[in-house]
């Protein structure tokens, strides 16, 4: 089962997600506008996906090896400065 996190409009839910290899992970857009996720290397499929409001991204899943510790991601929307979060590979 994949661990889903909620983008909403106040805080874009960038915060930190802690995950193991091998764990799965979804955002749901609930922000009120479209997202553009920049997400780090240790996730396959690797891109960089837009989600609409509304919608759910495809599953990513971290590599086995993946290098544990912090590791970026950043949310954007149309018109707004980007927001970094992190994934803690544990």
């Amino acid at each position: 089962m994949a661990t889903t996190v909620t983008i909403n409009k106040t805080n874009l839910s960038c915060k930190t997600v802690a995950l193991d290899r091998g764990d799965d992970l979804k955002w749901h857009n609930n922000s009120g506008a479209t997202v553009t996720l920049g997400l780090p290397a240790i996730f396959a499929p690797p891109g960089n996906p837009t989600i609409d409001n509304g919608d759910t991204s495809r599953k990513y899943t971290v590599k086995a090896n993946a290098k544990k510790g912090n590791h970026t991601y950043s949310i954007s929307t149309p018109g707004a400065v980007p927001r970094n979060g992190t994934i803690d590979v544990t």
